[in-house]
């Protein structure tokens, strides 16, 4: 910070009102780094202008144009809860942003539909087929001892194969019956 002398020196108050600024807003400045005090609690009013200019957020009515730090960029879009390697090289805090809310949006589209159902969790679906696999194999272990003696009995081929055929046909017709995804099975 460049000497001057003691008079051009305000407590941040005084700069706030001369500037038609928040008391509030300058004292977050200063505690973010943005604005600083001398030892004895006062600022340099032409250095305070010039810091609160290179800080200034276009997203919040600032005039600057120019991009954000990539450390800004790369928090933004961690708290986006996507990596900074996707965001494009140079992006801009406003791009971080805007991605930001896309994703947020994309969330909560999700979140409606598990809501109205029309979307079912992996793992409920998971757990319905490997239900269905369970009541498979039981239903076809079945079918042996069930129909043992009758086709020991039968020496016809084609009475054999009517007999197998009507028990694989049961036990398919027992499995079609709908089973709700998280129900009991």
């Amino acid at each position: 910070m460049a000497a001057s002398k003691a008079g051009d020196r305000m407590t941040p108050a005084g700069y706030a009102r001369a500037r038609g600024l928040n008391r509030s807003t300058v004292s977050r400045q200063i505690r973010a780094g943005v604005i600083t005090l001398d030892p004895d609690g006062r600022l340099d009013p032409a250095a305070a202008d010039g810091a609160r200019a290179a800080n200034l957020d276009p997203t919040r009515g600032g005039k600057r144009k120019a991009e954000a730090s990539p450390e800004r960029v790369r928090a933004e879009a961690e708290s986006a809860g996507r990596t900074a390697q996707r965001l494009p090289a140079g992006a801009s805090l406003a791009t971080a942003r805007r991605e930001r809310e896309i994703l947020k949006a994309k969330r909560e589209g999700l979140a409606l539909e598990r809501e109205a159902k029309a979307l079912v969790a992996v793992q409920e679906v998971r757990d319905a087929l490997d239900a269905l696999f369970v009541r498979f194999r039981t239903r076809a272990l079945a079918i042996p001892p069930r129909i043992a003696e009758r086709l020991a009995a039968e020496s016809r081929p084609a009475a054999c194969h009517e007999i197998l055929l009507n028990e694989i046909e049961r036990a398919l017709n027992e499995l079609a019956k709908p089973a709700e995804l998280g129900g009991a099975r």
